[in-house]
């Protein structure tokens, strides 16, 4: 259900724990449409006034999934 929300989810602190918990748990196409929705955010999270945003996005290498070729 939470399957193209995982940006707006990552937006709040609480939410940034769930969206991590998802990704650890999910399967490949899972990850991919999760780190899909944190790309299309990056920079709203990058700038985010709470810590956990931008360290989400290091933990789940966003950066590295969008510099990806096949996405």
């Amino acid at each position: 259900k939470a399957e193209g929300h995982f940006g707006e989810l990552a937006k709040n602190p609480s939410g940034c724990f769930t969206v991590e918990k998802c990704f650890t748990v999910s399967n490949l196409s899972l990850r991919e449409a999760i780190a899909s929705d944190l790309v299309a955010v990056q920079a709203e999270l990058e700038h985010s006034k709470t810590k956990q945003s931008p360290y989400l996005l290091r933990k789940l290498d966003i950066d590295g999934y969008a510099g990806c070729s096949y996405n």
